[in-house]
């Protein structure tokens, strides 16, 4: 027994050999899957540029005119005499949003050109001395705000000083519309308008608490009192300074508004106040308190305009047909080219 554990723990020398395959290379995993990867990588660096200059070609594309690359979309407009200018301040271009996506030239279905501010002020400055321009029409539907309705305003008024009317048909107003019709030598309104004037405000939201629940802090370093811009973040309400600044500014936005109204109504400033107090007022109300000349649908509003500037006794233009010939936006004015060949005919009473 003791022999046999011994020779069992004996090992040999010899060697077994092994089956070989006849020839067959082992193949190099290693290597296929780098090659999948550098295939990978080169496609989709290819894909991505691809992606990256048809982006950049459409973004550069949508920064110029429509007219270079789709002839007729924005057909030139000939400026006849007897034309009023619309001032529609809906689209301008540095102002909207809307035209700022690449893709807005597939969409856009308005064939007016939008100016930008500065090329709406210069239009205004340059049809105050036009003989083709006879006057303004504001339709109050858009308005601006802050500085740039103070700057809109005294281009008006400059417009107004060549001795040319200004004329506001306004469906509906608040205190943004009013103080830019406030300008016009007549202010129209439909019977069934509604018209707000309100005092001025500010309101912030402090999501400071609602950051905390999230293990969230917020910090920033306030240099002075009166550097406030981080504060909705930093403190759970307005600061001292903050309220000190902003019931400043809005008493200067406030008491222009009051100041330019008295002015160009020539009511107290008494009036305007409580009229701000009241709120909402109606067709009626802003007759008796002087804040519209006449109550007229807007078909009425063109027979007005159209015997007022052109001394035409005629009867109500069609609204498409005065709409169309007449009636001139600011875009199309500001883009228009110089022909006055043809003269518009108005609907008289003779023809």
């Amino acid at each position: 027994m003791e022999n046999t554990s011994q020779n069992s723990n004996v090992l040999t020398d010899k060697v077994i050999p092994s089956k070989r395959r006849k020839n067959t290379p082992r193949p190099n995993m290693s290597s296929t899957g780098t090659g999948w990867k550098v295939a990978t990588i080169i496609l989709g660096v290819i894909v991505g540029s691809f992606l990256v200059l048809c982006f950049s070609i459409l973004a550069i594309i949508s920064s110029l005119d429509s007219d270079y690359f789709f002839a007729g979309s924005t057909p030139s407009v000939t400026i006849t005499n007897n034309h009023i200018l619309k001032l529609d301040l809906e689209n301008i271009s540095d102002l909207s949003s809307s035209n700022s996506t690449p893709f807005s030239f597939f969409s856009s279905s308005s064939k007016t050109p939008t100016p930008s501010f500065f090329e709406l002020i210069q239009g205004i400055r340059s049809a105050a001395t036009d003989d083709r321009i006879k006057g303004i029409y504001y339709d109050g539907k858009h308005a601006l705000s802050g500085s740039l309705a103070i700057e809109l305003r005294d281009a008006l008024l400059e417009f107004q000083e060549s001795g040319k009317p200004i004329y506001s048909f306004l469906s509906n107003s608040d205190n943004r519309t009013y103080y830019i019709a406030s300008v016009s030598n007549k202010i129209v309104i439909p019977a069934e308008g509604m018209f707000m004037f309100r005092g001025y405000g500010a309101a912030a939201i402090f999501p400071k608490g609602l950051l905390e629940k999230f293990g969230i802090e917020f910090e920033a370093v306030q240099m002075e009192d009166f550097k406030s811009a981080a504060e909705t973040y930093k403190n759970y309400k307005f600061s001292d300074s903050a309220r000190v600044m902003y019931k400043e500014l809005l008493s200067q936005t406030e008491n222009n508004f009051i100041n330019t109204v008295s002015i160009s109504r020539v009511i107290p400033t008494s009036l305007v106040i409580d009229v701000m107090g009241m709120g909402i007022l109606d067709s009626d109300q802003m007759l008796e308190f002087e804040l519209a000349d006449e109550v007229l649908s807007k078909q009425d509003f063109y027979k007005l305009v159209v015997s007022e500037i052109f001394e035409d006794d005629c009867d109500a233009p069609e609204l498409e047909y005065f709409e169309k010939n007449n009636l001139l936006t600011i875009g199309d004015y500001v883009y228009s080219e110089v022909n006055v060949e043809k003269e518009i005919k108005f609907i008289t009473k003779e023809t």
